[in-house]
């Protein structure tokens, strides 16, 4: 059993009267630039209660991705840094304090990674070196399964990956020289076998992919998907089991997107001169100041 600090339960309680609508914990994490590297932040959408959790080391940009499930009474979060192999879970409080870092490193990069929406399993995209290749597979409890798919990367590859709102299966963003990008839906029932839900004849289309969130089974509310366009625009994409019904822009200037718990709000940056703010809409609302930031996840 995960045992909390006396001090850790002090700071949990004086949190919780600073920001008495914030029950859980700031549900925002954001990496910015700060320094010659990139630290990890919690915040409130409206920029209050911001905490500091971690630096990443230097010349490193940060991805990440938040648990949807307490682990053991913590938030928590995975970590990949750009120029190292493997990646980190940093479980921490409400109030900011952190537990021991967790690190798994087998050599291999992680380019994409994202939490099952209740089992605390990840969906990883790893790109090894020797041998090359570029595969998908599931990290659960330490160890990583069987590949669920895999190439060697040289005329085609798998770039983001993320699960469906229930957990059935995932969206995966597969590009190929010479045809261009897909999104592929892929059910955890028969994973081998994908379903074109949108697709490009741009090799670079579709970037920051995000599924919707859903209360209970997929259904026609959560059966949709955010891309950039790389031209500062977030993109909503509906689709069904027969493939894409709509493709429309939603953020005219905006980067990154990231649905709500609830999907009704986007956390999204938007570009302003020598950085970005970070923003979320519905209403328009900025949630950190200008800055270089480089990943940004919202918690249930």
């Amino acid at each position: 059993m995960v045992r909390i600090s006396t001090f850790a339960l002090s700071l949990l309680a004086a949190s919780a009267l600073v920001e008495p609508a914030s029950a859980a914990g700031p549900p925002i994490a954001y990496a910015k630039e700060v320094g010659s590297g990139f630290s990890i932040f919690v915040t409130n959408p409206n920029g209050t209660g911001t905490l500091k959790l971690y630096s990443g080391p230097s010349k490193n940009s940060l991805v990440l991705d938040m648990n949807p499930a307490l682990s053991g009474g913590f938030n928590e979060l995975a970590v990949v840094a750009s120029r190292a192999t493997g990646f980190k879970i940093i479980r921490y409080s409400d109030a900011g304090v952190v537990q021991p870092i967790q690190n798994f490193d087998d050599g291999c990069y992680v380019d994409s990674l994202d939490y099952h929406p209740t089992n605390g399993s990840l969906l990883v995209v790893r790109r090894c070196n020797n041998p090359q290749l570029v595969e998908l597979r599931i990290w659960s409890g330490g160890s990583y399964g069987a590949p669920i798919a895999s190439t060697d990367g040289m005329n085609n590859s798998y770039r983001s990956a993320r699960w469906l709102g229930d957990g059935s299966g995932f969206l995966v963003r597969y590009g190929e020289v010479g045809v261009g990008t897909v999104i592929q839906r892929r059910n955890m029932s028969n994973p081998s076998t994908p379903s074109p839900v949108w697709s490009s004849t741009d090799l670079g289309a579709a970037l920051n992919l995000d599924t919707a969130r859903c209360a209970g089974a997929l259904d026609s509310s959560c059966m949709k998907f955010l891309y950039g366009d790389g031209a500062d625009r977030v993109h909503e994409v509906r689709y069904s089991d027969f493939g894409m019904e709509s493709d429309t822009v939603v953020i005219a200037n905006g980067w990154g997107g990231r649905y709500s718990p609830d999907n009704s709000r986007i956390l999204h940056r938007v570009r302003v001169k020598n950085g970005f703010t970070l923003n979320v809409t519905n209403p328009q609302q900025e949630t950190a100041a200008k800055a270089v930031y480089n990943d940004a996840d919202w918690r249930p």
